[in-house]
């Protein structure tokens, strides 16, 4: 398990080429399975501490330390729980936080990214379903949400457009040699 948890967290030091989606308008058939629920947070000391333990089993320590970084730029984490426990998580962040994107951002945008579902709970289109509900519940109607996703995850692309995202480019990572900087 740790091994899949950790392919899919290269994201973070990729030099993969990624493509950027656009939220259009949501698949109202792409429900939250029954029992699943999703928590907001913006920082650290918020999140319960068995749920950052459960995180660092997933995922090791380390990696876990690497990621929870995040917060002191601005980012959001947004835990998905199925049956008391992690299901998987999100990141997003606003615009105004991010020193380079692949596309010029609004300082209200926001940017949807490291999506992980645990490998029990894949298959069940959870990272869409919850991604809808956060977007139609949680978020400002004026606002454009992004995600992108390295042009190696075929499924997760497809699962994007399904959810109604749609495709704005295909871009060099962040960082290589094509591109400078970072959050």
């Amino acid at each position: 398990m740790y091994k899949t948890i950790k392919m899919r967290l290269r994201r973070f030091f990729s030099e993969e080429a990624h493509i950027v989606l656009r939220y259009e308008q949501g698949n109202v058939g792409i429900k939250l399975m029954s029992g699943m629920a999703y928590d907001k947070y913006a920082h650290l000391s918020d999140v319960p501490e068995r749920d950052i333990r459960q995180i660092c089993e997933a995922i090791g320590d380390q990696q876990a330390e690497k990621m929870f970084l995040l917060f002191e730029q601005g980012a959001t984490f947004w835990l998905i729980m199925g049956e008391e426990k992690i299901a998987g998580y999100w990141w997003s962040i606003e615009g105004k936080y991010l020193k380079q994107w692949y596309i010029p951002l609004k300082d209200d945008d926001v940017v949807f990214f490291s999506a992980v579902v645990l490998p029990e709970w894949r298959g069940h289109s959870i990272s869409p379903a919850v991604l809808i509900q956060i977007i139609e519940k949680r978020m400002p109607e004026n606002i454009s949400i992004y995600l992108d996703v390295e042009t190696w995850n075929e499924s997760a692309i497809r699962a994007w457009l399904k959810a109604g995202f749609v495709r704005l480019g295909v871009y060099p990572a962040i960082g290589s040699a094509n591109t400078a900087g970072s959050f």
